[in-house]
C-alpha cells in the first residue's frame, strides 16, 4: 500500500513539475505581459481607436479577422496580403507571422520582427483580447 500511495504521490508532483517546465520554457502567453509588448506595435498600429488611421491596420478585434480586410485600411493592403486567405486565428501562423512576417505573406508591408517566442505568446494572448 505504501509503495502505491509513493507511487501516486511521485506520478502527481512529476506532472506538476511538467507543467511548470513548460511555463518556464514559454509555453503559453501572458495577456498582460502581452500588453507591455504591444507598446512597440502602437507604431504602426493602433489598438483601441476604431476609427484611427496609423500607418498599419487596426488590431482591434484582428483575432479572427481575415488578413487584409480591416475597412479603415483597405486601399492600402497590397495585394499579398488580400489574396493570402490568412484568418487570424491560429496561433502557429500568427507566431510565424510575427517572427517574420515575409515567410507567411509574401509581399507584407509589415517589416517588424518579434523575434522572442515568449513575447510573441505573450502579444498573441493580449490580441485575442481586443475586441
Amino acid at each position: 500500500m505504501r509503495k502505491v500511495v509513493l507511487a501516486t504521490a511521485l506520478l502527481l508532483a512529476g506532472g506538476a513539475f511538467a507543467e511548470l517546465s513548460a511555463q518556464e520554457r514559454g509555453k503559453g502567453g501572458d495577456p498582460e505581459r502581452g500588453k507591455t509588448v504591444a507598446r512597440q506595435c502602437v507604431a504602426c498600429h493602433h489598438l483601441d481607436k476604431p476609427d484611427a488611421k496609423p500607418t498599419g491596420p487596426s488590431l482591434l478585434g484582428v483575432w479572427g479577422r481575415a488578413a487584409g480586410t480591416d475597412p479603415q485600411y483597405a486601399a492600402k493592403y497590397g495585394p499579398g496580403i488580400k489574396e493570402s486567405g490568412v484568418v487570424w486565428d491560429n496561433e502557429e501562423i500568427l507566431d510565424k507571422y510575427l517572427e517574420n512576417p515575409q515567410s507567411v505573406i509574401k509581399g507584407s508591408r509589415m517589416a517588424f520582427r518579434l523575434a522572442d517566442p515568449q513575447k510573441r505568446a505573450d502579444v498573441i494572448a493580449y490580441l485575442k483580447t481586443l475586441k
